[in-house]
């Protein structure tokens, strides 16, 4: 008889699964504060996402997507005034990650560009957030996770622009 009830737990447990929730993430759900302008002239190439997939990580019961990556960027940027002049520097950006995942206790969303300058080599740009991740994080959290870390690599992306015109 024990090992009948034993044997009917393991079945039982061996099909719970956790249920996850898919949310797509909105363009609005990953805007976060301004951005200022350039100091100087340059144009923006059509934006490449490089990630894998759409996902954007799992927090608690919740898988989030996020498909239009490169319009989504390209939007934010727009704000920090591009030139459409041809004689100045091409800017390339490749999205290469933007998720949000949980260790432990903390919440880490990550974005990450590829940015080439004009000539000038390829270099990264990366932010990570951490945050404090307690008991029943909600769903905004994890919108609101993603937001900071792509207005994170945002900011560095204008800031290193702006550093370069003083070198032009």
């Amino acid at each position: 008889m024990r090992r009948l009830l034993a044997l009917g737990l393991v079945i039982l447990a061996s099909g719970c699964t956790p249920v996850y929730k898919t949310k797509q993430v909105s363009a609005q759900q990953l805007t976060r504060g301004s951005l200022p302008r350039l100091q100087c002239g340059y144009r923006l190439a059509p934006i490449q996402d490089m990630r894998k997939n759409d996902q954007a990580g799992t927090l608690d019961d919740v898988n989030y997507r996020i498909d239009n990556m490169s319009q989504v960027l390209a939007d934010q940027l727009a704000v920090a005034g591009w030139s459409q002049d041809s004689a100045q520097p091409l800017v390339s950006i490749e999205v290469h990650h933007l998720y949000v995942i949980t260790r432990g206790v903390t919440r880490v969303p990550n974005a990450a560009y590829r940015v080439t300058i004009g000539d000038r080599a390829p270099m990264a740009m990366r932010a990570q957030v951490p945050r404090s991740n307690y008991w029943g994080a909600s769903e905004q959290s994890g919108y609101d996770s993603l937001a900071e870390a792509m207005h994170q690599a945002n900011l560095q992306l204008i800031a290193e622009l702006n550093r370069s015109c003083r070198t032009r």
